[in-house]
């Protein structure tokens, strides 16, 4: 991905993380050191099971520098999942989109690379505790080798630590590959959302 985008994205969230009220919790710096610290929790109870096999993977929660590698791998994906309504968006758009996300403090990306590519990542919007997932996107490279089984193992430890029950997602209706994944993973369909996006549910074991 471009220095110049990396760059671009650096800047862009120092100026909206100055235009923003800091959250009641604590600060920005206060936020990541929590998710960092409940990161490393997580992997120590993750299990050697939910490892890609012949894989090497390393995990870190998103910043603004991380945007441009998270919008290209979104875009690349999307075309695999037979929107009914596709991702018409220039990429240079989406970059500030998730800096103006991650910035806000609504949304927590958690990142999986393989050497110094992005493999994947999936993102929580709103508190993670309650346990919404807005986006799983796995690098199209990295297609089928355990990538996303092992995110979503880690999500649902990362939300349960925070006290979540539940972890909640939405799938487009002609996924069909997302759908099988997700029903092998236990989850179940509840609803349809706004007449075309099918709404999954997973409740948690205990930690």
């Amino acid at each position: 991905m471009s220095p110049l985008l990396k760059t671009a994205a650096r800047l862009l969230a120092g100026r909206t993380a100055d235009n923003r009220e800091p959250p009641a919790q604590g600060g920005p710096e206060a936020r990541r050191a929590h998710q960092l610290s409940l990161l490393e929790e997580c992997l120590k109870r993750l299990p050697a099971a939910a490892l890609p096999r012949n894989l090497k993977l390393s995990f870190s929660v998103a910043e603004a520098a991380d945007c441009p590698d998270i919008s290209h791998v979104e875009l690349l994906s999307a075309r695999f999942e037979n929107r009914l309504y596709p991702l018409n968006i220039p990429e240079e758009t989406f970059v500030r989109m998730w800096v103006e996300r991650l910035a806000s403090g609504e949304y927590t990306a958690l990142l999986a690379h393989a050497g110094n590519k992005l493999a994947g990542f999936v993102a929580f919007k709103g508190p993670v505790e309650e346990g919404y997932i807005c986006a799983l996107y796995i690098s199209p490279l990295f297609f089928r080798k355990g990538v996303g089984r092992t995110l979503m193992e880690l999500s649902a430890l990362f939300c349960r630590a925070e006290g979540g029950m539940r972890l909640t997602l939405k799938v487009e209706p002609l996924n069909y590959g997302a759908i099988s994944f997700y029903q092998s993973l236990q989850f179940r369909a509840l609803a349809v959302k706004s007449s075309h996006l099918i709404v999954f549910q997973k409740e948690l074991l205990p930690c």
